[in-house]
């Protein structure tokens, strides 16, 4: 009867000691869990910082190159209407 008792304290405590691991594991990937969501997030704040830049590199090029191109059409228009002026 004794080592019946004995057993079943020990059982009580090795179901604690049990549950406690489960706890603690939990507890863990919680925390890799947040520490992983928090990296997530800071990359895609440089991922955003990067695509913004890329963006105003092209606009400011594609504004540039619009210029080149109003500039050449003045500059045959120009040219046209001197020669027209010339016939």
């Amino acid at each position: 009867m004794e080592e019946m008792k004995a057993r079943a304290n020990h059982l009580l405590v090795l179901e604690a000691k049990v549950e406690n691991l489960n706890l603690m594991s939990d507890l863990e990937t919680e925390e890799k869990v947040r520490r992983l969501e928090k990296q997530v997030q800071e990359k895609d704040v440089r991922v955003e910082k990067l695509v913004e830049e890329i963006l105003a590199k092209n606009k400011s090029s594609v504004i540039g190159g619009l210029e080149v191109l109003v500039g050449v059409m003045v500059i045959v228009l120009v040219l046209i209407g001197v020669v027209i002026a010339y016939k």
